[in-house]
């Protein structure tokens, strides 16, 4: 109860009283936090123009269709 009682606090799970119990749940999906995780490493980063061009670089081939895929989804928005 402690850690989630903690992850409550912090806004990583929300939760709700449902008789004499909380239920909790995730505030954001898996995607999502691994999304934002990458983003706080870029920040963080100083120089994020270089990480990025560094792990395209050492994308594999299924990865490098995966963020053709993306971006072009993106530019059509």
């Amino acid at each position: 109860m402690t850690v989630l009682d903690n992850l409550y606090r912090k806004g990583w799970v929300d939760r709700e009283l449902s008789s004499r119990s909380y239920q909790y749940a995730p505030r954001e999906g898996r995607q999502e936090a691994a999304s934002r995780a990458v983003r706080e490493l870029l920040e963080s980063s100083g120089d994020p123009e270089g990480v990025l061009l560094h792990f395209a670089q050492s994308a594999s081939d299924e990865e490098t269709v995966v963020l053709r895929r993306g971006l072009r989804r993106r530019s059509r928005k």
